[in-house]
């Protein structure tokens, strides 16, 4: 969940130039929100709630593979871009 503010950086932001797109402030949230399902795994032994399950496992799994390359190449066209522009003073 402590990516959840980082959604609400990223969606509440209105400048003309961001530095990341507001859809992977939304897809931070959707992968943040998918880890809530591992408080189940305690009450279930089997089925898509146990350890090995859909929802404990492999939803979180899927949606962290694909939110790392997507929020990696953002942030390092985000960081070449503050390097080419000026400090303003």
């Amino acid at each position: 969940m402590r990516s959840s503010p980082g959604w609400w950086r990223l969606g509440s932001r209105r400048s003309a130039d961001p530095r990341l797109p507001r859809w992977t402030g939304y897809l931070t949230l959707f992968v943040a929100w998918s880890f809530l399902p591992d408080v189940l795994v305690p009450f279930f032994k089997s089925g898509p709630a146990s350890w090995a399950g859909l929802l404990p496992f492999y939803v979180p799994f899927a949606s962290f593979l694909v939110w790392v390359p997507i929020i990696t190449w953002h942030m390092a066209r985000a960081i070449q871009r503050d390097r080419r522009s000026p400090v303003p003073t």
